[in-house]
């Protein structure tokens, strides 16, 4: 009998020493475990946070700078610079330019002129150089055409520069017939500028929008005042 107790003792010992091993080894990984989920726990907290200021910003109010197409209709800006700004430049092969409103300085036109209705102001016309064309009033009209139905025009649009504090409206390409059309005015004056000129109080002051300077070449063109 004395020889079996130590061999009882010893196996009882070895299976403590399994059991601590496996404690210990278990004690580890559940550290482990624990710090990893710790490190889940910050990081989908500063996920969150990252989204939560996302989703705030869209609400708040700001000047933002983008760059991108758009497919529109018909736009209506203000330009509120603080010095002119170039708008159209370098704009060929103008088959007909036709301008309607109250202009603060009248048009001045360089070459040679005619007309076949009236002999009286042919005569006139024949001794001139310049002529100066005057829109005072908002329904006024300024219509240059070609003369002959040619496949090409030398008139040109140099460029336009349009002044701080000017809105532009119905700003719209037609590319069935080639046309742009659009409506400067004062943010002063009412859009009933662009929309009902005939209810525009005549003797209103017109004010300065911009500056429109053109080339219109050799060819002959026809001119109509309305």
């Amino acid at each position: 009998m004395t020889t079996i107790l130590p061999q009882i003792y010893k196996f009882d010992a070895s299976v403590a020493n399994i059991f601590d091993r496996f404690k210990e080894k278990f004690d580890n990984w559940y550290g482990s475990l624990t710090t990893i989920r710790t490190i889940d726990k910050f990081f989908a907290i500063f996920l969150l946070t990252i989204w939560i200021i996302i989703l705030v910003s869209y609400f708040i109010p700001g000047s933002y700078i983008f760059e991108g197409n758009l497919i529109i209709e018909s736009l209506n800006f203000t330009y509120n610079g603080n010095d002119d700004k170039l708008f159209l430049q370098k704009i060929e092969a103008i088959k007909s330019i036709d301008f309607q409103g109250k202009l603060e300085q009248p048009i001045a036109l360089s070459g040679t002129f005619s007309t076949d209705n009236d002999p009286e102001l042919q005569n006139k016309l024949a001794n001139i150089d310049t002529l100066t064309v005057e829109l005072p009033f908002p329904e006024s009209r300024f219509i240059i055409n070609q003369k002959n139905n040619l496949e090409t025009t030398q008139v040109s649009l140099i460029e336009l520069r349009i002044e701080p504090e000017t809105n532009i409206n119905q700003l719209n390409y037609n590319n069935t017939n080639n046309s742009l059309e659009f409506c400067l005015h004062s943010i002063k004056h009412s859009s009933e500028y662009c929309e009902l000129p005939e209810n525009i109080d005549n003797y209103e002051l017109p004010v300065n929008i911009g500056q429109l300077r053109l080339e219109l070449g050799q060819d002959t063109l026809e001119i109509q005042l309305g």
